[in-house]
């Protein structure tokens, strides 16, 4: 480590002092050294100047100390946005709320994440039907804080889950239901990514169209088949049809039914509750926001888009082209018919279908409105809310280097934020406006680079000065346009159950409909300060990148995405079946035993709980090594003995099968064991310690131990050596407790 030198190491007092005692050396004639001389108050005035220059080198500002966490590829994190799960009641009909419709929570406003189809239909019947016996859950579906196994506790191929309703859903149209899976294990799981988790289970969702039952169209599956709470989207071909089903025979109703087709759950899964009509919301208010389509260059093109701001707010198009060498956004026009628009006006009507809750956004065919250029993503649809509408065409530029415009905006969220600046290209009379980029700092900026920064804690906008960053035009009328921002975030939006409780909505459709409920919102989080971004730097750089030693590949496979790890184990040099180990050993390869968290007596991984771990572990392996991730082979243990108590003792020999159990466990029992060790000898010795700990035993005799499994051997003194990647659990024991005085 660098040595911490003190710049600040001289006084004012001391370098007036040095510099008096210079003078009869360099300046003889100079004999008065009294403050009125003309000489003495130069030094004075020098020496102050030196101290505040000292001062100042000798502090790491809080910015030095972004460029220094920026070298470590580290940046403060900007405030995070709470989210919750909101349920909506009294639908009296099939309702679209569109995306950011605004939800109030106190003082707060939280928005849909996206459009979702409330349901008129309800749930009447809740049923689970395995191991050839049938189960009523619906009492406890409607009951908050009960969870019921939809599978039973084994869930096994071919169990089923039926969800009987009052009436038909709509088909064509994409339908949500919100599942509520139990989480709260004392392992955790590291939620994944979309794409990176391999279900342990395969699920079939079917419903009956009154011939036969059809399997419905999976679009997107948060719970990962029921790994995880979350939302399962789906849509139906065919109308459904009532059935009166064997089950439930006192009624006809429409039924979804969820079937196990391939069992392999770690732990089966348990739900808390599941229903429709649940949203997604999240800690932000929408200002502006835009969309993009992509053109045809065909007639009368047609994009239908929902979202909240659209439908309520103020609505603008712009179509990109290319303009001197460069790409620009050029504004069309709004009207009520392009019948009277000539071929070359770009024109483009707006309607609004409040019975869907949609917009429909309709170009010309060449003789009535231009026609958009065939594009990818170039037209763009841009929305604003009536209150920020005057405001979002914010400042004109005045041409000079350094601006700061203040936007007067508060909690903005960085990445929301977009701006355009326009600009008259030579002999055009209207402006095109140009998209330019949100950068942390003007550091690596070119002169015609066009960026900008933005504080997000002050609202205030700063350009370059045409060396670091372009200067926008001055064209004397305000050019400088926001057209996205979102507020919102930070931790002020944890709110608490059912405090999401009101619709902010001027639809029609939506008046009537109430919040029934919302859950705990979470995660939302300050912006992160320099401190804590240090502090993260420091564990960053303790983090795990590569997997070099056996515990890295430990640490890593714990961590794997979706995953309940209880206990894991990376062998060097070694395969299943090697004989010899380790003085026989195979080159670069590394062998990963993993047990999963469950409640089984011999926790057994499925094939994609290993494929999941292989996968994740093979990212961070080294390129010469081997991997293999196997299963543990299980070595049954079954203790016999004669316990011997003091006289006046009285010891139930279930107490003592009991410690045995614990202490032969695969995966202990929490803090207090961590269970037995892969690979560990069962000594008699560890035995008799074990028993002899249990208060009253005088002696233990006739102790024999048993095996069952093919990764053990017994040797000459009766212990059982285990294999490297085998582990034991504990078999029937017989213990005889008999009292000394009797021996």
């Amino acid at each position: 480590m660098l040595p911490q030198i003190n710049l600040d190491d001289r006084t004012f007092k001391d370098m007036v002092e040095s510099a008096k005692k210079m003078i009869p050396g360099l300046i003889p004639e100079w004999t008065d050294e009294n403050h009125h001389d003309p000489g003495i108050t130069l030094i004075e005035l020098f020496a102050w100047l030196i101290e505040m220059q000292q001062y100042y080198l000798d502090r790491v500002t809080s910015r030095n100390e972004l460029k220094f966490l920026k070298l470590l590829g580290i940046k403060p994190k900007s405030a995070e946005m709470a989210k919750s799960y909101v349920t909506f009641d009294n639908v009296l009909k099939n309702t679209f709320i569109p995306l950011g419709t605004p939800l109030g929570a106190r003082d707060e406003i939280f928005e849909t994440i996206q459009g979702n189809l409330l349901l008129s239909a309800k749930i009447e019947k809740v049923l689970s039907v395995y191991e050839n016996q049938t189960w009523d859950y619906t009492e406890q579906n409607n009951e908050w804080g009960t969870a019921f196994y939809p599978f039973g506790n084994e869930a096994k191929k071919g169990s089923r889950l039926y969800i009987g309703l009052n009436e038909a859903l709509p088909e064509g149209t994409n339908i949500n239901i919100s599942l509520n899976v139990f989480e709260d294990y004392p392992v955790p799981a590291v939620i994944p990514n979309e794409g990176e988790f391999i279900p342990s289970a395969k699920l079939l969702w079917k419903y009956y169209d009154g011939y036969e039952w059809r399997n419905v169209n999976i679009i997107k599956d948060s719970t990962y088949n029921l790994h995880f709470k979350g939302q399962l989207y789906f849509s139906i071909d065919k109308p459904m049809m009532p059935l009166q089903l064997e089950y439930s025979p006192e009624a006809e109703r429409y039924w979804l039914c969820c079937i196990v087709e391939e069992g392999g759950y770690e732990i089966a899964p348990k739900l808390c509750e599941l229903g429709f009509n649940t949203v997604e919301a999240i800690h932000r208010n929408t200002l502006c926001d835009f969309y993009h389509f992509s053109s045809t260059g065909k007639p009368n093109q047609k994009y239908i888009y929902s979202s909240h701001i659209a439908l309520t707010g103020k609505c603008n198009i712009q179509v990109r082209k290319i303009i001197e060498g460069n790409e620009v956004w050029v504004n069309w026009e709004r009207v009520d018919s392009l019948a009277k628009s000539e071929p070359t006006d770009k024109h483009f009507e707006l309607s609004f279908d409040f019975i869907n809750n949609n917009c429909v956004i309709l170009f010309g065919d060449g003789e009535n409105g231009k026609i958009p250029n065939e594009g990818i993503d170039n037209i763009r649809f841009i929305t604003c809310a009536n209150s920020f509408y005057e405001t979002a065409l914010i400042a004109e530029s005045n041409g000079l280097p350094n601006q700061r415009i203040k936007t007067n905006l508060r909690d903005i969220i960085p990445d929301s934020f977009k701006i355009q600046v326009g600009r008259k290209p030579k002999g055009m009379s209207s402006l095109c406006w140009e998209d330019w980029v949100r950068v942390d700092s003007f550091d690596s900026s070119a002169p015609t680079d066009k960026h900008y920064i933005l504080n997000d804690d002050t609202g205030e906008i700063i350009f370059g000065d045409n060396e670091r960053g372009a200067i926008p035009q001055n064209l004397g009328i305000n050019n400088i346009s926001i057209i996205s921002c979102q507020t919102g975030g930070m931790e002020k939006g944890n709110v608490k159950t059912n405090e999401i409780n009101e619709i902010y909505s001027e639809i029609d459709s939506l008046r009537d409909i109430n919040v029934l409920k919302s859950t705990p919102a979470e995660g939302g989080k300050n912006k992160e300060s320099i401190q804590d971004a240090k502090q993260r730097a420091r564990r960053d750089l303790k983090k795990l990148y590569k997997a070099v030693t056996c515990e890295d590949y430990e640490e890593i496979a714990k961590m794997t995405p979706g995953l309940r790890v209880a206990k894991v184990k990376a062998i060097p040099l070694y395969e299943p079946g090697l004989k010899g180990y380790p003085t026989n050993h195979v080159e670069a390869k590394v062998c990963i035993v993993a047990v999963p968290y469950s409640t089984a007596e011999k926790p057994l991984p499925s094939k994609a709980f290993l494929e999941n771990m292989r996968r994740h572990l093979d990212k961070f392996r080294l390129i010469t090594t081997e991997l293999e991730v196997v299963p543990p082979e299980y070595v049954k243990i079954t203790v016999s003995a004669t316990v011997v108590v003091e006289q006046h003792i009285n010891l139930n020999s279930q107490k003592v099968k009991d410690a045995l159990k614990e202490m032969l466990s695969p995966v202990g029992s929490g803090e207090a064991s961590e269970g037995w060790d892969f690979g560990r000898t069962v000594y008699k010795g560890d035995i008799y310690g074990r028993i002899k700990q249990i208060e009253g035993v005088e002696y233990v005799r006739d102790l024999k131990i048993q095996f069952e499994g093919r990764a053990a051997e017994i040797d000459s003194g009766g212990d059982i050596r285990l294999h490297p990647h085998a582990i034991v659990y504990s078999g029937e024991h017989k213990i005889h407790v008999i009292n000394k005085t009797k021996v």
